[in-house]
């Protein structure tokens, strides 16, 4: 007989700090070792392995053998959209040290929600398309305009038709919100094929390039330097 959702189980898994350094560590897609992990959450690698073991065990994790070492990975994208989601409600996290403030501020500048930018410039980045006439606001979002889709054309994104709703999603470090979306997700990975943005070594959060601070002023009037 089927029964309601058991949320608490895994809210009980995400209420340790460890762990959720660990997830947050992981990122969008990355793979990362027990060592490293371990690194990165601040602990000793035998309590990283007991963190691994539960989050692999609730099938949060997939870990995979790769010669003497054990690599690990986000079982289900469904993870990272809900620990986004919960950080709308949550308070800001203590700093402890300089390299947490530095993650931090990181963070809070760019990062990849979802498969789109998000944080300070994913923000900028859809006020700057509203004000272009990229984009239309709209009710559950925006609508591409037809200038949108002939200048995002030009930059290698070729958008839904003009009456597809783009959605925008509330973004937690900004009190505001920031573009989703398939439109959010291709203009993302052309970002990253542009060399406009980059991975950092681990986590979500992402480089704006000397070539992306050129592109995005050039083709969007958009200033980040500021």
């Amino acid at each position: 007989m089927g029964s309601d959702a058991d949320v608490a189980a895994v809210a009980r898994l995400l209420a340790d700090p460890v762990r959720v350094r660990i997830l947050l560590a992981l990122g969008e897609g990355r793979q990362l070792a027990a060592g490293e992990l371990a690194a990165l959450a601040g602990v000793s690698p035998s309590a990283a392995s007991f963190h691994l073991a539960r989050l692999a065990g609730a099938g949060l994790l997939r870990a995979h053998q790769r010669g003497k070492h054990r690599y690990f990975e986000i079982a289900d994208p469904a993870l990272p959209r809900a620990m986004e989601a919960l950080a709308v409600l949550a308070p800001p996290a203590p700093v402890r040290s300089l390299r947490q403030s530095q993650a931090g501020q990181a963070v809070r500048f760019a990062r990849i929600c979802d498969g789109h930018l998000a944080g300070r410039a994913g923000v900028a980045l859809l006020r700057a398309m509203l004000a272009e006439g990229l984009l239309a606001e709209t009710a559950g979002g925006c609508t591409v305009t037809t200038t949108g889709i002939r200048r995002l054309g030009e930059l290698g994104v070729h958008p839904p038709a003009a009456t597809a709703v783009a959605p925008c999603h509330p973004d937690w470090s900004e009190n505001a919100h920031h573009l989703a979306g398939p439109l959010a997700e291709a203009m993302a990975r052309r970002l990253l094929d542009l060399e406009w943005i980059s991975h950092r070594r681990s986590g979500r959060a992402v480089r704006l390039t000397r070539a992306g601070i050129a592109g995005l002023r050039d083709h969007f009037g958009l200033d980040l330097t500021t």
